[in-house]
């Protein structure tokens, strides 16, 4: 749509409205460390995996042998995500004063892209992994039945040799959604470990020290699987996280050789855009980011597919 009179502005207020705004249910930038890059496109180095043990003796007066260290490139782009919302001067007129118009309608708009963002990143993670770095548990082996064959803490242990002999590092942090951490929390085998701790609850604290991982991160948000097509009276309401666990390493530093599973790429934050649009006699508020998630080491990262199977 066409700006009605050409009166472009980028509110420094509202934008700053968008960016402390947060979802208590999105977990997206918890599992992921955001890094500012410069360019919506570019290369980014990846140094060559080598633990090969080398020939280092050498004799009197020969010549050190010669090691070589190679790296390769990987691209990325970020895509704007970005919606809008029409305030017409009756909206104005007509709202009582408990209400802030435009705040509000800058943090419904950021609320759905929040969600875009969640979803956009549990679909990466529980699709992409390392050869050899997953396992689909069956109804015998699921976390959610309390028998022998139940072993998710022997699962995320294997699960963290995997990812330790594939690079090097342990995995740190666990993600999963609802329903996963309620199975976990149900599971016999789970709660005889903890069953003399204090109160004998277990915490997501807890369930972490447990795994000898730093983290645990239960995803909530929900969403509406609906088409936008679909009258708005159907809906479709399930779990953005679903029946999926994913284990991984994610580097508390962000340098330039620092070894992660992935990161959320940043050229630009929350920004809010408004243009005056006199065909419909009222302001036009706009919000939108430029990012990407992307897996820049799928070795350093572990699926586990319906652990919660029944």
């Amino acid at each position: 749509m066409p700006m009605g009179t050409g009166n472009f502005h980028i509110s420094k207020a509202l934008s700053n409205v968008a960016t402390k705004y947060v979802n208590s249910e999105m977990i997206a930038d918890k599992v992921f460390k955001t890094m500012k890059v410069k360019n919506e496109t570019d290369l980014y180095y990846i140094w060559k995996r080598d633990f090969r043990l080398p020939q280092s003796g050498r004799a009197n007066g020969a010549p050190a042998n010669q090691e070589n260290w190679g790296v390769t490139t990987s691209s990325y782009t970020c895509s704007e995500q970005a919606l809008a919302e029409t305030l017409t001067d009756r909206d104005m007129q007509n709202t009582d004063s408990g209400i802030q118009l435009q705040a509000d309608t800058v943090e419904f708009l950021t609320d759905k892209l929040l969600m875009t963002k969640e979803k956009m990143l549990a679909d990466l993670l529980f699709t992409t992994t390392a050869s050899g770095n997953n396992v689909t548990l069956t109804t015998a082996t699921s976390w959610a039945y309390n028998t022998t064959t139940s072993s998710p803490i022997q699962d995320i242990n294997s699960a963290t040799s995997v990812v330790r002999i594939a690079s090097g590092v342990e995995p740190n942090k666990l993600v999963m959604g609802d329903e996963v951490y309620i199975k976990l929390r149900n599971n016999q085998n789970v709660y005889e470990r903890i069953k003399y701790t204090e109160r004998a609850i277990l915490t997501k604290e807890l369930l972490a020290a447990l795994f000898d991982i730093d983290e645990v991160i239960v995803g909530k948000a929900i969403y509406d699987s609906a088409q936008e097509s679909i009258p708005t009276a159907i809906e479709s309401i399930t779990s953005m996280w679903g029946n999926a666990a994913w284990l991984g390493y994610i580097n508390p530093s962000s340098g330039r050789k620092a070894l992660t599973a992935g990161l959320t790429l940043e050229s630009r934050g929350f920004q809010v855009k408004s243009w005056r649009e006199e065909k419909l006699a009222g302001n036009v508020y706009e919000v939108g980011q430029i990012y990407t998630h992307k897996l820049v080491a799928t070795q350093t990262a572990f699926n586990f597919v319906t652990p919660a199977l029944v």
